[in-house]
């Protein structure tokens, strides 16, 4: 079996001196998402991962870092996981991120469960290339954000059985905090 996690940068610094949201480096982690990185590391470490590989973004890098050093896990800066730049079309995004997909999925047969610390409108691609069921998707969309099936912080996993079976995707993690604000 194959295992993928896809995990979204937690809370960026939003307020005060604006910094393009798509453009190098990008916002920091704010103290909430520093918080939330530091939680997610339990699930991390529990899943098993082997292999985290992030964004060159500042907010994916320290995410990242903090899952890794927590966990102890090694990670690796990966160009192709940017940020959803303006103007992109979603057919190009797919075209960049293919045959990474197709090395994580080796990689995991190979080592184990490997970890990608993306941002949401990324993972919303690879979980299309998974062929997640439209209504499946629509729903996460509705929940979280219309371009992003997860909150901050959140985690969908992807296994895979074999080339004949459909791959099962799942939302495995929902940071405390955004459990906590839809329970009120």
């Amino acid at each position: 079996m194959t295992t993928i996690y896809f995990i979204r940068h937690a809370t960026p610094q939003l307020t005060g001196v604006e910094i393009p949201y798509d453009q190098l480096p990008g916002p920091s982690l704010s103290r909430r998402g520093e918080r939330e990185a530091n939680q997610l590391s339990a699930f991390v470490k529990q899943s098993a991962i082997v292999k985290l590989y992030y964004s060159p973004f500042l907010r994916t890098k320290q995410t990242a870092f903090i899952i890794g050093t927590i966990a102890q896990i090694p990670s690796v800066e990966e160009t192709v996981l940017a940020e959803w730049a303006k103007g992109e079309s979603e057919s190009s995004v797919v075209a960049r991120l293919s045959a990474f997909l197709q090395i994580c999925i080796l990689e995991s047969t190979e080592l184990g469960p490997i970890g990608i610390v993306t941002h949401g409108g990324l993972i919303k691609v690879f979980l299309k290339m998974f062929n997640i069921e439209g209504p499946l998707l629509h729903k996460h969309l509705l929940r979280f954000d219309p371009n992003s099936p997860l909150p901050p912080a959140g985690v969908w996993m992807a296994e895979i059985y074999d080339h004949s079976s459909p791959t099962k995707l799942q939302l495995v993690y929902v940071p405390e905090s955004e459990s906590n604000e839809r329970n009120e």
